[in-house]
């Protein structure tokens, strides 16, 4: 409706939903019913930037596809190839967008009322309007508490729940060139719960918490490639697991500066974290996050170029010729929960990011605010580079070569697992028409009326498991050479009948000493009859 911002298109959705479930016909009485309320909000926004340059008419000129040709002194400017190149280097970006979403619940379990109109009771108090439309205080449990809404039963143990769940990603569009496409995609992703058993105690005629805990997950995406192509030595020794090893001493200096209560151990959780990041990222460890929750996400990317196909010689042979790229990396925390020994309130209303310092418990030393297991970086090249050609004579051709490493830092035991895989996959694909084969059928040598289809698909893959402690050796636990050829020849005689022969060859040649090499072929033919109208 409006034309200065036309070229932005959003949307927001807010879904509230309350439910009260009933409990037990026979103890209802003494246990409760169930109260549940859920918010869920998502919003959404694009922004068309070809539409916004087009706003401008000097922008618009050149970002039409289409050369002007004029006598126009004043327009000969737009002609200019230089020109045009800059301009359109200006306006690379095309286009934005984002969406953030958020869904978080409450559950109480205990409540005595029964609903009435919109949920509430008779008297239109309890459970409250905020809780009916979705608010997500955790107070209600304090409040039903205090004004006689909850069962008095001791045996309850259906837990007071509160979860959240919240997803951020953003992709841009970039075409500095017609031949050339990049695309750009950062997310973040956590959720995390609550929950206690919230119950009647006699013995001091209040209501108490028992074993409230809260724990969740996380995953942001992330950059590593600085370290993607460093190769180990012929003894499974890796440089990056020695800056590893390294940069410990740094973080525990940093941290031990800052926390007055107690000394960090070179394998505690709170300075593995950032080592493993810093090492693997290559990044400078007297400036890196101490927070393992990485706060900002950095963007992953897709490069297509097509630009060969416009040179004139290449032209005359091939219809297409692309070129791509792609790059992936993910950062994640798996089921984190809190600390039973640290020594502070648990707070649901903190936020996840605000790790605090670790707290000092007599028995056990510094005692994190989170008990991580494990953290995982998977970084994959997906494909490092790939040409995929068409010729102007029906064959298609596609190579490939992919990476690929995951990394996962084991923190109950202080040692990184690292799988690598790498493989190169061709795949081919021609056909022809008006086949002649060499036989004959009353002297007469047999055509084929329809295409005949001939497909290959080969694969070398190669993949490894490391298993490095520190302080101790880099063992080789698994890992094998994959071979994989897989050529087939598919006739349609009609619509109603198909043939295809196919020959499959697999090898799998071990890396360790412990597994047996194994091979597979098969051989044969399919004959496929469709009898439907």
């Amino acid at each position: 409706k409006f034309p200065l911002t036309d070229w932005i298109t959003s949307q927001g959705r807010l879904n509230i939903k309350y439910a009260w479930i009933g409990g037990s016909v026979q103890q209802s009485d003494t246990l409760g019913n169930v109260i549940r309320n859920n918010r869920d909000y998502l919003f959404t926004g694009k922004f068309d930037l070809v539409k916004f340059y087009n706003k401008i008419p000097f922008l618009k000129k050149f970002n039409k596809k289409s050369n002007l040709i004029s006598q126009d002194s004043i327009k000969s400017i737009y002609d200019s190839k230089f020109l045009k190149t800059v301009m359109r280097l200006i306006m690379s970006a095309r286009s934005f967008n984002f969406n953030y979403s958020v869904n978080e619940g409450i559950t109480l379990a205990g409540f005595q009322h029964s609903p009435n109109f919109f949920g509430m009771n008779t008297g239109f108090k309890s459970p409250g309007w905020n809780f009916v439309l979705g608010s997500q205080n955790p107070n209600i449990r304090f409040n039903a508490s205090e004004n006689n809404w909850l069962s008095r039963s001791t045996s309850l143990s259906s837990p007071f729940l509160q979860t959240k769940s919240e997803d951020i990603s953003l992709r841009g569009s970039l075409q500095p060139f017609e031949f050339l496409r990049i695309q750009i995609d950062a997310k973040r992703s956590h959720s995390e719960n609550f929950q206690e058993i919230f119950r009647y105690n006699d013995l001091n005629d209040s209501y108490v918490s028992l074993t409230p805990s809260r724990g969740g997950d996380f995953s942001i995406s992330y950059i590593l490639i600085k370290t993607a192509f460093v190769k180990d030595d012929n003894k499974n020794n890796s440089k990056v697991f020695e800056n590893f090893e390294e940069n410990r001493e740094i973080i525990r200096s940093r941290l031990n500066a800052i926390n007055s209560l107690g000394e960090y151990n070179l394998n505690s959780q709170d300075v593995l974290i950032p080592a493993f990041i810093s090492a693997y990222s290559d990044a400078d460890p007297n400036e890196i996050s101490l927070n393992p929750f990485v706060k900002i996400p950095l963007p992953n990317w897709r490069i297509d170029f097509s630009g060969l196909s416009k040179i004139k010689f290449l032209s005359d042979i091939f219809s297409s010729i692309n070129i791509s790229h792609s790059y992936q990396s993910l950062y994640s925390i798996g089921n984190y929960i809190n600390s039973l020994y640290y020594d502070s309130d648990l707070d649901f209303s903190n936020s996840f990011s605000d790790y605090p310092l670790a707290s000092k418990q007599s028995n056990n030393g510094l005692i994190p605010f989170y008990i991580i297991g494990q953290v995982n970086i998977l970084e994959r090249f997906s494909p490092l580079i790939g040409i995929n050609i068409r010729t102007k004579t029906n064959l298609n051709a596609r190579v490939e070569y992919r990476i690929e490493r995951n990394l996962t830092l084991n923190l109950s035991n202080s040692q990184i697992s690292e799988i690598k895989n790498s493989d190169i996959s061709f795949d081919f694909a021609f056909s022809k028409s008006k086949l002649k084969l060499p036989l004959k059928f009353r002297g007469e040598t047999i055509i084929l009326d329809n295409d005949l289809q001939f497909r290959m698909n080969l694969i070398l893959r190669d993949t490894k498991t490391i298993q490095r402690k520190i302080g101790g050796e880099n063992i080789l636990t698994n890992g094998n050479y994959n071979f994989q050829f897989r050529p087939n020849i598919n006739y349609s005689v009609n619509d109603k009948l198909n043939v295809m022969v196919y020959y499959e060859n697999t090898i799998n040649k071990p890396s360790v000493a412990n597994s047996f090499p194994r091979y597979a072929s098969s051989f044969g033919a399919k004959l496929r009859v469709n009898l439907s109208q």
